[in-house]
């Protein structure tokens, strides 16, 4: 009329709280089965110390994990991106002071890349904030930054285009782009008031359209090519594309060339005003920062106000 060995509480007899629940990796055991609570010795982790600390390897954690160094004291060695930073690393290097310093990859910042650098906002996704010139446009060409990540809008100086106002506005070229681009001289028109007649694809919409119309003398209009259809001269990507030639995804977005949303990057999917996204594409769901509200973000909350819906 008692308990078999390793089980408790006659005469229920459920099993006790021993080392055997810790796998005889505790040096001490608290409350009763079935919440049983291991406190691990130095080298294991886990709630009934299944596992070695991250710091360790091996047979019963008897070695240093890769990183680490200096059994049993397993330091950090500063060889490791994935152990010495905390963000994207594509580097680490140790100190003269001893600590660990990565070099992060663009966005990030601080010596574990634990932060967003000037300019990205939203760790640890760290993305344009379209706040800072120079990040967000070719700062030698552009007078301003507005808009909402991941579509910052650059306003280019007089010449200057493209989405960052890196390259010569259409119908510009040559150094400081202070010529004539070949085509813009409809009706012998010399710089600055190079005009297009709208008479090439090639020349009007960047040989990315289907079509052409208009002109001369007015706006030209582009039947472009899906993924360039940003804007009327299809040289903005849509919405989900980026790079050069819009051949990839943006982050929060997957399957090129359909880049599908995935509602997992808040500065993608809330408008860069949002703490979390959940949901299936178009039905993305976002908890939003202070200030702001609607199921993108796109709007200010009550008693919000403002361009940046502050009180």
């Amino acid at each position: 009329e008692r308990c078999a060995p390793n089980y408790a509480g006659w005469p229920n007899c459920v099993p006790a709280c021993t080392n055997d629940f810790c796998n005889g990796r505790a040096v001490e055991i608290k409350g009763n089965y079935p919440t049983c609570t291991c406190v691990c010795q130095d080298l294991f982790e886990g709630s009934r110390c299944e596992r070695c600390r991250k710091q360790y390897a091996g047979a019963n954690c008897g070695q240093c994990a890769k990183g680490y160094t200096g059994y049993p004291s397993c330091i950090d060695d500063c060889t490791e991106t994935s152990v010495s930073c905390q963000g994207p690393a594509t580097a680490v290097r140790q100190a003269s002071a001893g600590f660990c310093v990565c070099d992060c990859k663009k966005g990030f910042a601080g010596a574990t890349c634990s932060g967003c650098a000037l300019g990205y906002e939203d760790w640890p996704y760290c993305t344009d904030s379209c706040t800072v010139l120079h990040v967000s446009c070719n700062a030698t060409n552009a007078v301003a930054v507005g808009g909402k990540s991941p579509f910052c809008t650059c306003t280019c100086r007089d010449n200057f285009g493209g989405q960052r106002c890196d390259r010569c506005a259409y119908g510009f070229t040559g150094p400081n782009c202070s010529q004539c681009a070949t085509g813009f001289d409809f009706g012998g028109a010399t710089f600055p008031g190079c005009t297009d007649g709208c008479l090439d694809v090639a020349i009007s919409c960047n040989n990315r359209a289907f079509g052409l119309s208009g002109g001369p003398g007015a706006a030209c209009n582009c039947d472009c090519i899906d993924r360039f259809n940003g804007s009327a001269r299809c040289d903005v990507c849509r919405r989900g594309l980026t790079g050069e030639t819009c051949n990839e995804c943006l982050p929060g977005f997957v399957n090129y060339p359909d880049c599908i949303e995935t509602c997992s990057v808040p500065a993608t999917s809330c408008n860069g005003h949002g703490l979390s996204v959940t949901g299936s594409y178009p039905d993305c769901r976002c908890t939003c920062k202070h200030g702001w509200a609607g199921t993108r973000c796109d709007v200010c909350a009550r008693g919000f106000t403002g361009a940046s819906c502050t009180k």
